[in-house]
């Protein structure tokens, strides 16, 4: 039996804006990023969907109920669905950070130095959890909001390392279709925007 589903980055922060990372601080969508979300079921308009979980994050679960109103269905959050817990670097900007410790430039993801989630267990957590939730709807349409980081991570578990973490860009409130079956996962699409303009800039695989 056939699950289909979709992983779906939240809409825009400020944060995101800002370059800044978020990880598992709480950054709230901004007007463009609630926008991005009320725009979702442009794509999922003709789809059915029998169920829609998110990351107990702000950004993530509001982008959900965006969605979730459309289908008039309820949207159940797990923490194991957050983005990566990036510790000391949370908060900071990317670029001067970068700036500031050029001379560690190859030390800031040493996770017992900065208190980094380690990527293994970021994997672990969301494919355990999604693999949980795939069980929980044989046969069924499912919507799963999450985080850029998160996402690829569990993109890299499915694939073997082919997409994934360090290779890929996943664009605020992009879909990923995914069909699984007897253990085999096939990506439909991958990071499709084509809601948010008249642009085809997805990618099928």
């Amino acid at each position: 039996m056939t699950n289909k589903f979709y992983l779906i980055r939240h809409g825009e922060t400020d944060w995101n804006r800002l370059k800044r990372v978020q990880g598992s601080i709480d950054i709230p969508l901004n007007s463009l990023g609630q926008e991005q979300a009320n725009k979702l079921f442009r794509w999922f308009r003709d789809r059915q969907v029998d169920a829609i979980y998110a990351s107990d994050l702000s950004r993530a679960y509001n982008t959900a109920l965006s969605l979730a109103m459309n289908y008039r269905l309820g949207v159940k959050t797990y923490a194991e669905l957050r983005e990566r817990s990036y510790g000391l670097i949370e908060g900071k900007s990317i670029d001067q950070f970068t700036l500031t410790h050029s001379e560690q430039i190859n030390d800031w993801l040493e996770l017992d130095k900065y208190e980094i989630e380690p990527l293994t267990n970021v994997k672990q957590r969301v494919f355990s959890k999604i693999e949980e939730i795939l069980q929980r709807h044989h046969g069924e349409s499912i919507a799963i909001v999450s985080h850029g980081g998160a996402i690829k991570a569990y993109l890299t578990m499915i694939t073997h390392g082919e997409i994934g973490s360090g290779k890929i860009k996943i664009d605020n409130t992009s879909v990923t279709e995914i069909e699984y079956s007897n253990g085999t996962y096939r990506i439909v699409t991958l990071n499709d925007t084509s809601h948010l303009s008249d642009e085809q800039d997805h990618l099928v695989v």
